[in-house]
Formats: structure tokens, C-alpha cells, sequence
């Protein structure tokens, strides 16, 4: 997959360069490429698909891992990618709704490919960081 400087593929592995990234940050910065919250949806679903099959992202949750709860670690989904982008698209419900319940529901994280490819890449313009 070749990741063209300044798009939505090449913003995600950079926010996700140190640190998970949630559903909900991820369809929020990917506003700023499409208004529309439907064809948003479609839009991230698609750029996150496209990342996970070049395995330069994970798709998971982030849980606890003691019971103290204060341990939390990276838990990639089970399956095939169709079942993860299935199980995405069903928890990513901005559709008109007021709540940011789904927000957390699915998390981010970058591979060590992920991480080179980024690396490779440009410095992202200056407005990604207004």
C-alpha cells in the first residue's frame, strides 16, 4: 500500500505513532476530509481496512490487565479482517447521535511496519496541527 503524503491513511499512522487512537478520535480528525457524517463512516471504515490488510495498523480494545485496574494493555480482535471491520462498523455509530458511548468501543494501534512506513513519510502539513 502506498500512503500518500497528507491524506487521512498517512494522519492516522501519525497520530498513532506513540499511543493508541480511539474510533472516536479517529472520526474526528477524519472531518476535516469529509463533512458528512455517513460518508465519514464510510471513509474511515475503508482508510482503516486499507492500513490493517498492509499491516500497518491493529484493530482491538485496550482492557485491563490486573485487578486493580490500573494496568491497561492493547488487545488486538480476534478474526479475519472482514470480521474486525465488521465488528468496527458495528460498534462506529456517529450517525446522529448525541453520546460518545462507541468512542472507546475500538482502538488503534500502530505495527512495527506501520511504524517504518510513517517514519518514511513527510512531516503532515501544518494544518493537521491548528
Amino acid at each position: 500500500m502506498k500512503i500518500q503524503p497528507n491524506s487521512l491513511a498517512h494522519l492516522y499512522l501519525n497520530m498513532t505513532g506513540g499511543d493508541w487512537v480511539s474510533i472516536d478520535e479517529a472520526n474526528y480528525r477524519a472531518k476535516e476530509f469529509e463533512p458528512d457524517e455517513v460518508k465519514r463512516k464510510a471513509l474511515v471504515l475503508s482508510t482503516m481496512r486499507s492500513l490493517a490488510e498492509a499491516d500497518y495498523l491493529k484493530i482491538g480494545s485496550v482492557e485491563y490487565v490486573s485487578s486493580e485496574r490500573d494496568l491497561i494493555d492493547f488487545f488486538e480482535w480476534p478474526g479475519t479482517l472482514d470480521e474486525k471491520i465488521e465488528r468496527l462498523s458495528g460498534v462506529y455509530m456517529p450517525e446522529g447521535r448525541d453520546d460518545k458511548d462507541w468512542g472507546w468501543a475500538c482502538m488503534f494501534e500502530i505495527t512495527e511496519e506501520g511504524e517504518r512506513v510513517e517514519e518514511s513519510l513527510p512531516p503532515l502539513d501544518e494544518r493537521f496541527f491548528d
